[in-house]
């Protein structure tokens, strides 16, 4: 699987390694993307319009590619995309509140900031645990083939 598919397709099944390739490569993104923008923009990226909205697509960028690789990761564990929706509605919801002025400003943290920051962190722990740590489906699934090749050994006749 090639990266533009690991980042931006829902189709198919990924393994852990994967999964882990697609979050470093996610987090590295992020980290250049966003200092590019404070080298651009400075403060104002918290305090004009146009810095919040530079700020807020490219965390919908990132969102977007990170729900596409939770996605095929939670294909793998036979379980639906759809619980991949969680993190993406809240970090959507946490974008917009960001662009309105609502929530973001790093030197004024206000209640709906902390109150983000225990929810994702909370999904946060459990994508770790579910797709980060946890073998997905033996064999072939609902979601298409076993990522990892092969199909289970067959059952071992009873002594």
């Amino acid at each position: 699987m090639n990266i533009p598919d690991l980042l931006f397709s829902t189709q198919g099944r990924i393994n852990r390694g994967k999964w882990w390739l697609g979050v470093v490569i996610l987090v590295a993104c992020s980290f250049v993307l966003g200092w590019l923008l404070w080298k651009v923009q400075g403060t104002s990226m918290f305090f004009t319009f146009s810095g919040r909205l530079m700020s807020f697509i490219l965390s919908a960028a990132v969102l977007f590619a990170g729900f596409c690789l939770n996605a095929k990761r939670f294909q793998d564990r036979n379980k639906p995309k759809t619980l991949a929706y969680a993190a993406l509605g809240v970090g959507l919801l946490k974008a917009v509140s960001d662009l309105l002025r609502m929530t973001g400003d790093p030197w004024a943290h206000n209640g709906s900031d902390t109150a983000f920051q225990v929810v994702l962190s909370v999904i946060g722990i459990w994508y770790l645990v579910e797709l980060g740590c946890l073998r997905g489906t033996a064999g072939p699934n609902d979601y298409g083939a076993d990522p990892l090749g092969g199909d289970p050994a067959p059952a071992q006749p009873g002594i």
